[in-house]
């Protein structure tokens, strides 16, 4: 019953972080609450870890583990929650970085990995989503008015957070794959 109820709560949880985000950034300086928020997880993890006697990573492993998390961690959630607090809108940072699946399929192909054309055109079709999205938003800027609009920093730190997240998802199939995801 429990594996039953992870998938939708983690699914409900992952899909609701632009909205807390979003209502974060008015109360909360966006650092200080991501490092409140880690500091719950970290707690509650270890504790589920400990309770299930898994494998806790160790040297080499151990680095992996710390470097997708810096990825994921810090820089994209970091690097989307300071864009947000910066002014950009929850949804375009979010249609911004969920174009991680078009980067990583672009990287694949250089990190080794191959991908097979039902991937690669779920990913097109996933990618055309996007763009008819946005496309009535990104016709009415120009660069001139986004510069002038503020929105070049916090545009700049989705880009850096899209990035980062498709370095780690590809670091971590690579590097940690066989490192049990509760200790980590």
């Amino acid at each position: 019953m429990g594996a039953r109820l992870a998938v939708p709560a983690f699914i409900f949880i992952w899909a609701s972080g632009f909205v807390v985000a979003k209502l974060a950034a008015t109360d909360a300086e966006a650092l200080s609450f991501l490092l409140l928020r880690y500091m719950g997880v970290t707690l509650l993890m270890t504790v589920l870890a400990l309770a299930a006697g898994v494998r806790w990573p160790r040297g080499r492993a151990l680095w992996h583990v710390a470097w997708v998390g810096v990825l994921l961690q810090a820089t994209y959630l970091g690097g989307v929650w300071v864009a947000i607090r910066e002014g950009m809108p929850a949804g375009l940072a979010a249609l911004i970085v969920n174009l991680q699946p078009v980067l990583t399929l672009c990287l694949t192909a250089w990190w080794g990995e191959r991908v097979s054309a039902r991937q690669a055109l779920g990913v097109l079709i996933g990618f055309v989503g996007v763009v008819i999205v946005l496309w009535s938003k990104l016709a009415a800027v120009r660069f001139g008015e986004a510069e002038a609009a503020g929105i070049v920093g916090p545009l700049a730190l989705c880009v850096l957070a899209l990035v980062a997240a498709t370095l780690a998802v590809l670091y971590q199939k690579k590097h940690v794959a066989e490192v049990d995801a509760t200790s980590s």
